[in-house]
């Protein structure tokens, strides 16, 4: 079973709360799962949240909006997700932060895609495959994260679940997914860390949600493309990702 995981915390030291922040009436998670419920290959989604007490209102909101949702460790990742597919029948995830409310279901269909052509047991559509920071995600399989886990890894690895994966392809069959030529765009940070990311998530959700609730990441960079002077409310904070 095909599996939509997004890890999802209430915490942030940067922008605490940031999932629970409201744009048109709707949080930023509420966004995020609208979007990626539109996946056309996926059989489930799955809110990873944490153990922590201030993680009830994530889960209240799961039950708001009848996502199915899981609860774990807090910074042990790899524990959190293999929880998530244990409990919920997933051998295939695709994994998905909750920072990305612009998040394009097309690429979660391109991940499980190529999984099907080539029997990789990870694929990488991250910002260095030239997906604009926001918009990639990851696919696992649930028997390669267990490989996974059993590994001696340390605190930051379990974490963070991918570089480990990135850095050994001598131990995982793993393959890259490569942004289309049009949508090859390091200029952008789509994510959601501080309040001017919020500002421009905004802007865009203002913009692009009003028209077409099924907008897609072309719309995003064109609608970029043509007001740089919403482009450029978070560029000076992430001068490693958005030139």
């Amino acid at each position: 079973m095909y599996g939509i995981i997004v890890q999802a915390r209430t915490g942030s030291s940067r922008l605490p709360g940031k999932i629970h922040k409201k744009v048109l009436g709707k949080t930023l998670l509420e966004h995020q799962v609208d979007r990626l419920r539109r996946s056309k290959k996926a059989d489930k989604l799955v809110i990873a949240t944490t153990v922590r007490g201030d993680d009830d209102k994530t889960v209240g909101l799961c039950r708001k909006i009848g996502a199915d949702y899981s609860r774990g460790p807090i910074d042990d990742l790899v524990g959190r997700f293999l929880k998530a597919a244990h409990e919920h029948g997933i051998t295939t995830i695709v994994r998905v932060c909750s920072d990305c409310p612009l998040i394009d279901p097309q690429v979660v269909d391109d991940l499980i895609e190529m999984h099907e052509k080539t029997g990789a047991e990870y694929i990488s559509a991250a910002h260095n495959n030239g997906w604009p920071y926001g918009l990639g995600a990851w696919l696992i399989t649930t028997p390669c994260l267990a490989k996974l886990n059993g590994l001696d890894l340390t605190p930051f690895q379990r974490e963070h679940i991918v570089p480990f994966l990135n850095e050994h392809p001598e131990i995982f069959r793993t393959a890259l997914l490569k942004a289309p030529y049009e949508i090859n765009r390091n200029d952008y940070f789509l994510a959601v860390d501080y309040p001017e990311d919020l500002k421009l998530i905004k802007h865009i959700l203002g913009q692009l949600y009003r028209e077409d609730k099924d907008f897609t990441v072309r719309d995003i960079l064109n609608y970029l493309d043509e007001n740089p002077h919403i482009s450029r409310i978070n560029r000076r904070l992430h001068k490693g990702y958005a030139n």
